[in-house]
């Protein structure tokens, strides 16, 4: 909290990288609520990347591709249902989360999850649930951006559920597993509105970091 507020006074900070859980704990774990707490008094958004943060899953693989497809990226949905069914976009309403670098394809899916897991919760536990709305309505307030994948095959599918002010395209280094030009491909694709490929690109990054 301390690193967070400094870095905001002297640096001018546009956003916090951070990454699916803290170490063994969730992130809706109780302690780091002061954390999400400063970030959104600062107004910094939080940008979730995928990345081998859970020691007890990643010790579980020996050889890497197994160690990229699991404990590489499965701590990113664990940050999608802390903050969702775990609360912390209720507790927190003005924080702003990005959930980067894994496409938009798991999006349908495990919303989907959240959403049958819900219905059920409310009708026969309410008691145990800390969201406040259902999954899905959280696509479209305005605290979730989703990173996609200018060739994703389901991305008109995702935008149908989120809408197109929420979905983000990141080009930040390349890769190894990039390919050269690759914007020309969301640009020529034909199944995608123009507008949604502007938002995608441009708009929507600059409205998620206040730009």
């Amino acid at each position: 909290v301390a690193e967070l507020k400094r870095v905001n006074a002297e640096l001018d900070p546009v956003g916090v990288m951070i990454l699916g859980t803290a170490g063994e704990k969730p992130l809706n774990h109780p302690s780091l609520f002061p954390f999400f707490a400063a970030a959104e008094v600062a107004g910094l958004p939080l940008a979730v990347h995928v990345g081998w943060s859970l020691p007890s899953l990643a010790n579980m693989y020996s050889t890497l591709p197994e160690s990229v497809m699991i404990p590489f990226t499965m701590p990113l949905l664990m940050a999608f249902t802390a903050f969702l069914t775990g609360g912390l976009l209720d507790r927190f309403p003005h924080l702003r989360v990005a959930f980067l670098e894994l496409g938009c394809e798991w999006v349908p899916f495990f919303i989907g999850r959240m959403d049958h897991m819900f219905r059920y919760f409310e009708r026969q536990m309410p008691e145990v649930l800390a969201m406040k709305r259902k999954p899905t309505d959280y696509l479209r307030s305005g605290q979730v951006y989703v990173g996609c994948e200018v060739d994703d095959p389901l991305l008109p599918h995702v935008i149908g559920l989120m809408g197109e002010d929420h979905l983000l395209y990141g080009s930040d280094i390349p890769h190894a597993d990039r390919d050269h030009f690759i914007v020309r491909k969301l640009r020529a694709r034909d199944d995608i509105p123009a507008s949604a490929k502007a938002k995608i690109l441009e708009h929507n990054p600059r409205r998620f970091y206040r730009l």
